[in-house]
């Protein structure tokens, strides 16, 4: 399900909301759309629901989380102090100024 989440981001970033959005709502859930699914949220606007889906990656012990501190697509939110935990519970504070 990453490759449909990646056209849920696709049309986020050409300004396709609509579509996006549809997609992003068939993927509620999915297991392996997430990544791509917070970045097209972003994308959007949406960072509430963009960090309510990393705190779920927490929660479901993704992986890929330590990215957080350093990915540039993810530097609108990384200052939001549900990350910033999120960052300190995966022992990626280091890589952030708090």
């Amino acid at each position: 399900m990453f490759g449909v989440g990646l056209q849920a981001l696709a049309y986020a970033f050409k300004g396709q909301e609509k579509e996006a959005r549809r997609i992003i709502a068939e993927l509620n859930g999915v297991p392996g759309s997430n990544i791509p699914v917070i970045s097209a949220n972003l994308c959007l606007g949406d960072r509430e629901k963009a960090i309510e889906l990393i705190q779920r990656e927490f929660e479901e012990h993704a992986n890929w989380l330590p990215e957080l501190a350093f990915d540039p697509d993810y530097e609108s939110v990384r200052s939001d102090p549900r990350i910033l935990s999120t960052l300190r519970n995966i022992g990626s504070t280091n890589k952030v100024s708090e």
